[in-house]
């Protein structure tokens, strides 16, 4: 086989993977026709890495200069989605400000039976307020061991799923949403007394979109969620899995709608879905969603504890009343 052969190869090689990646990079803008168009916004970062892959090729064999241009193309569309994640918001939250730390964690399936190492973790984060996903049995029932600590709860159990908010301080005019879909709570509204100031949170798990009809109650349950966040007289907190990045068409609409700032703008893109498993589709899914008088401190991602999520845990700054 000769030199020439491999590099001919290699060329139809590349070329086919900076096409296909610069389509999948167009093709997410129309995320809001199909599931299958909005299933390809959310790999900007895999997309970049590709094209920086192709643009490094055709740029050291000095051939085929049209794909080394769209491999340029296709590096600067994805670059321009995620740098801005990389630059923080300058917010004044006060000096009157109180620290407040959010803890989210989707404990799914596959991390049954670390229920130890979950309630050490989160122990050792200390958070005011905790949000857990998928928290059905035996999750619920393990959970409750956290009440030591974290005494205010409320939550809905369901046989394959659920949701549950661990809280330091007392929860005030709760009640559960049938946003989305009709016959399933997934999202919780309380009130939580910080520093004076009354500060509403939405603890929610939109569906994960398999097919249309999960599709458009995902979609629906967000426009819900923004409706009730737009008419709230309070500061806002959304945290949960919802189930899209933040380069989903939805996302962006949702954001521009509301208003709310996500907590990991200025620290990356922060991957939690996936992270422990496959690497190379990890993916930006589980969101702390903030009004903007509220102000980010600090979010990172916390250590691997079985579920195909990792935890989420940021510090915010509530201003005082």
């Amino acid at each position: 086989m000769s030199a020439k052969f491999i590099q001919g190869w290699l060329e139809r090689l590349f070329i086919l993977l900076t096409l296909t990646v610069t389509l999948l990079s167009l093709t997410g803008y129309l995320g809001e026709w199909h599931r299958y168009l909005e299933a390809t916004s959310h790999f900007k970062v895999q997309y970049l890495l590709a094209g920086l892959c192709a643009f490094f090729f055709f740029g050291m064999t000095r051939r085929k200069l049209l794909w080394l241009a769209v491999s340029a193309f296709c590096i600067l569309l994805n670059l321009a989605e995620i740098v801005p994640w990389y630059m923080p918001p300058y917010v004044n939250a006060g000096e009157s400000s109180e620290q407040v730390r959010i803890f989210l964690f989707s404990v799914d399936r596959p991390s049954d039976g670390r229920y130890s190492e979950v309630r050490a973790l989160v122990r050792k984060e200390n958070p005011d307020v905790a949000i857990f996903p998928e928290a059905s049995d035996p999750w619920a029932k393990e959970l409750k061991a956290l009440q030591d600590i974290l005494p205010y709860v409320a939550e809905q159990n369901y046989p394959t799923d659920g949701i549950a908010i661990y809280s330091k301080r007392p929860l005030a005019n709760v009640s559960v949403k049938f946003w989305g879909n009709q016959k399933v709570v997934r999202t919780i509204v309380a009130d939580v007394i910080l520093k004076g100031q009354i500060v509403s949170l939405v603890a929610t798990h939109l569906f994960s979109p398999r097919n249309g009809v999960r599709f458009e109650w995902r979609n629906r349950h967000l426009e819900e969620i923004g409706d009730w966040a737009i008419q709230s007289k309070n500061p806002v907190l959304v945290v949960g899995d919802l189930n899209m990045t933040v380069w989903s068409p939805h996302y962006k609409r949702f954001a521009q709608k509301t208003g709310l700032r996500n907590a990991r703008s200025g620290f990356g893109i922060l991957p939690t879905w996936r992270s422990n498993r496959v690497p190379f589709v990890s993916l930006p899914i589980d969101h702390c969603l903030v009004s903007p008088e509220i102000k980010v401190v600090k979010i990172r991602t916390g250590e691997n504890m079985g579920s195909a999520h990792l935890p989420v845990i940021a510090d915010v700054m509530i201003p005082g009343k």
